[in-house]
């Protein structure tokens, strides 16, 4: 990426750019798959950081909140239970064990039903963790050129732009080459995926469900690859989709189970 589209992205998150400069970056935007992408991973990272960055606070207040309902359950119970002056060191050890064992149940009716929910809502979101979508996106190279001789001129730019990552140009040469050969559902499978890598979630999304509704080879990739578009958009279809596939999937088993356990 050139240093002043770096920059630009930069401003642009950090709200620094001006109505005319914003205009203009967004207009590139939508024709510039490559630069939605590097934009859309900055902002991903951004808010990852905000969030760790956040934690201690909300921890911080969480803490202050249980230990204030202690002393007020503390204060209703009988005289053996209250803390002694000739032993204060005891009694706050005693009293930090029993603020660690409170639970949700224990706290929520102290704060209040709606400030336990905004608590909650702050510090837990399935979608915004450590482990981004990214991770998850991991494909297989696609073998187009060894399958028939008349589709060679048109599989051959697909099939190396895709196997090297060019997602945008990828789009491009797969769309020709299913124009001859429609049938075919590998090259179906890397045309979604390569909408899905340029942003194009929509397109992605019916590809992959028309494959994993038929009956090829490849109808558990594409369910896969269906649960990693709503994961990417974070539409709660991602996790019901995830659970309709095999978690001893030698190929999606594993990253179905990280999956699942980000969205539990």
């Amino acid at each position: 990426m050139k240093e002043e589209d770096d920059i630009l992205i930069s401003r642009y998150l950090a709200e620094e750019l001006d109505d005319k400069n914003k205009t203009a970056l967004e207009a590139r935007l939508a024709e510039e798959p490559t630069l939605a992408t590097e934009l859309e991973q900055r902002r991903h990272e951004l808010t990852f950081l905000r969030t760790e960055a956040s934690l201690p606070d909300l921890k911080s207040r969480m803490q202050e909140l249980g230990s204030q309902h202690f002393k007020e359950s503390l204060g209703n119970t009988t005289t053996d239970q209250t803390a002694s002056p000739q032993h204060p060191a005891t009694n706050t050890a005693k009293q930090e064990a029993t603020v660690r064992r409170l639970r949700w149940k224990r706290w929520a009716p102290a704060v209040g039903i709606a400030a336990a929910v905004a608590l909650v809502l702050l510090i837990w979101n399935p979608f915004a963790t450590a482990a981004p979508y990214e991770q998850f996106a991991q494909y297989d190279p696609v073998y187009l050129t060894e399958k028939s001789s008349d589709a060679a001129a048109a599989a051959a730019p697909a099939e190396a732009a895709f196997n090297a990552g060019h997602y945008s140009e990828a789009y491009k040469q797969l769309t020709n080459y299913l124009t001859q050969r429609p049938d075919d559902n590998e090259a179906r499978l890397a045309l979604g995926i390569s909408a899905l890598e340029t942003n194009r979630e929509a397109e992605a999304e019916t590809i992959f469900a028309d494959i994993a509704a038929g009956s090829s080879a490849l109808n558990d990739d594409a369910q896969f690859y269906l649960a990693l578009t709503y994961f990417k958009i974070e539409d709660p279809r991602a996790k019901a989709t995830l659970l309709s596939i095999d978690k001893k999937n030698p190929d999606y088993g594993v990253r179905v189970t990280e999956m699942l356990q980000l969205l539990e």
